[in-house]
């Protein structure tokens, strides 16, 4: 019965030519963006910084008033101090982002 099917198939890809190529270029597009999308994800998936990640440090700084009685400190600084904060260069590199 296999053998019956496996003729069919293959006088039907005869038969139409040009839905053959369409088919096995869509298919081909597929594997092909399926395998870059998992080599992409397994890249970067990895240690961004080796051998430096374990210096990284992530400074929080609670710049609220001392009655301040909420739970969490703000998400963002304000401007001033902000720049007060970098124009104190008490880092060796410092970055500043401003909303």
């Amino acid at each position: 019965m296999f053998a019956y099917y496996l003729d069919l198939a293959i006088r039907s890809l005869r038969r139409n030519k040009l839905l053959t190529v369409l088919m096995v270029l869509a298919i081909a597009i597929g594997i092909g963006a399926s395998m870059t999308t998992l080599t992409v994800m397994h890249l970067l998936s990895g240690d961004p910084l080796p051998g430096k990640s374990a210096h990284i440090y992530y400074p929080q700084v609670d710049a609220s008033p001392a009655d301040w009685h909420n739970r969490y400190p703000p998400d963002m600084m304000d401007y001033r101090s902000a720049m007060d904060l970098w124009s104190a260069h008490r880092a060796d590199r410092q970055a500043l982002i401003v909303d």
